[in-house]
């Protein structure tokens, strides 16, 4: 086929356009799957379908998930065989609340921390909102690394909202392709979103 060549005056980016086949050379965010709990759920997981040797990274962003029982964590973890085992993390986080000067960290959790003490309940306090990436997801000669920042509502303090870093290694050199937030106090999930991409290069 004849390449064609357009000039940059003779495309309007205002307008709408709709793409038929692949799109290739563009970076950027790839929607890949979302998850909304309309009820009682032990976790949100996208498994192999989703998580795939398409993408090296996994950027997911999560909103307003609840667990049933207040003062629970919410973290991730990931796994190399499609959920059958899963892979204990090496992380911490650090925390400040958004009024007052209490700040710390706590270190070696096992999971990639999302909100520590969170309220259970999602229609006042909006349960915990952020985002991580998952870089070298598709590795077979490097652990795999976590870089994530949370947001919620501690529990029983009123309206005190805390802020989280976090940082975390999936200690396996075998590719992802399985991932799930959950409680770490093993209760389930009430209410929320999550949605991962894959980030193009």
């Amino acid at each position: 086929m004849a390449l064609t060549k357009i000039q940059a005056e003779g495309v309007n980016l205002a307008d709408t356009f709709a793409f038929t086949g692949t799109v290739s050379g563009a970076g950027g965010l790839v929607k890949l799957a979302s998850t909304t709990i309309s009820s009682a759920v032990a976790q949100i997981a996208f498994d192999s379908s989703v998580i795939t040797s398409t993408y090296d990274t996994y950027h997911v962003i999560f909103s307003g998930i609840t667990s049933i029982n207040s003062n629970d964590d919410i973290g991730m973890r990931a796994s190399v065989d499609n959920g059958s085992n899963i892979i204990s993390s090496v992380g911490n986080m650090h925390y400040s609340a958004l009024t007052g000067s209490d700040n710390g960290r706590a270190y070696n959790r096992n999971w990639n921390v999302m909100g520590d003490d969170t309220e259970e309940d999602g229609t006042q306090e909006a349960g915990v909102t952020g985002m991580f990436t998952i870089f070298r997801a598709n590795s077979t000669s490097h652990y795999k690394q976590v870089i994530g920042w949370g947001m919620t509502e501690n529990s029983g303090t009123g309206g005190a909202y805390y802020g989280y870093r976090a940082y975390s290694v999936i200690p396996t050199s075998s590719a992802l392709n399985y991932i799930k937030i959950f409680s770490v106090e093993g209760n389930n999930l009430d209410s929320g979103k999550a949605t991962v991409f894959g980030v193009a290069t």
